[in-house]
């Protein structure tokens, strides 16, 4: 197909739209309102000049020509499609990744609610990794502890200085009794789920080795369930 009839051909089509749309009078052309009919008009006439010049292109290779465009097309159609469910794309791929790797934290609403659901780890327990005054840090969730708990190394990286504290409290640990001392955290953040002024103690030595997420936190939120190898919780 020659450049010249290729024009011709745009030209006409484009002509006829116009005609169409300047002498339509009730607003509707073949089932289409005007804007959706004038879009339809416009990518024709870009699909009618990029499908020309790919036969020309490809002229006495028109297998090779077929295939590019099957190609196209369906990268075409793969954008569109994550573009429209970009939302139902991300909520499949952290579920995957959920299952996939144990401890992998995603979330999601269900109605009002939002959820942060994690995987049981190979130890046969639940991980999180917490945003404890804007520092990240490695939790066990410990829904037996009555406070969320850590060491002194972990409390200086939090900004408190654990040499200042009075560990007048005594906590029951899986290595046995230990001194601590009781701090108030001012926000603590699991995923999406923060809380502010949280209670929180601190152990004089090693004892708890990482750091527990007891009821302090896990008590003030909707729920916490555990559904097989799974932990919801639910804010």
């Amino acid at each position: 197909m020659r450049s010249g009839a290729v024009l011709l051909f745009t030209l006409a089509l484009i002509g006829a739209g116009l005609f169409l749309l300047i002498t339509d009078t009730d607003g509707m052309i073949g089932g289409l309102a005007q804007d959706d009919f004038a879009r339809l008009v416009y990518l024709g006439a870009i699909v009618a000049v990029l499908g020309s010049s790919v036969i020309v292109m490809f002229r006495g290779h028109l297998g090779t020509a077929v295939r590019n465009a099957l190609f196209w097309t369906g990268a075409f159609v793969l954008l569109i499609g994550a573009y429209a469910y970009g939302t139902e794309f991300k909520a499949f791929g952290e579920r995957f990744m959920g299952a996939l790797v144990p401890g992998h934290m995603t979330t999601s609403r269900e109605g009002d609610a939002l959820q942060v659901s994690v995987g049981r780890g190979f130890d046969n327990h639940f991980h999180v990794d917490a945003v404890v005054n804007g520092v990240e840090l490695p939790f066990l969730v410990d829904t037996g502890a009555s406070m969320l708990a850590m060491d002194r190394e972990t409390a200086r990286r939090i900004g408190v200085d654990p040499d200042k504290l009075s560990y007048s409290a005594q906590v029951r640990t899986a290595n046995g009794i230990a001194n601590a001392a009781m701090i108030r955290l001012e926000t603590v953040a699991v995923g999406p789920i923060e809380r502010r002024n949280v209670t929180a103690l601190v152990t004089e030595n090693d004892a708890i080795g990482v750091g527990l997420l007891g009821m302090s936190f896990l008590g003030q939120l909707a729920s916490v369930e555990f559904r097989g190898d799974r932990m919801i919780l639910t804010d």
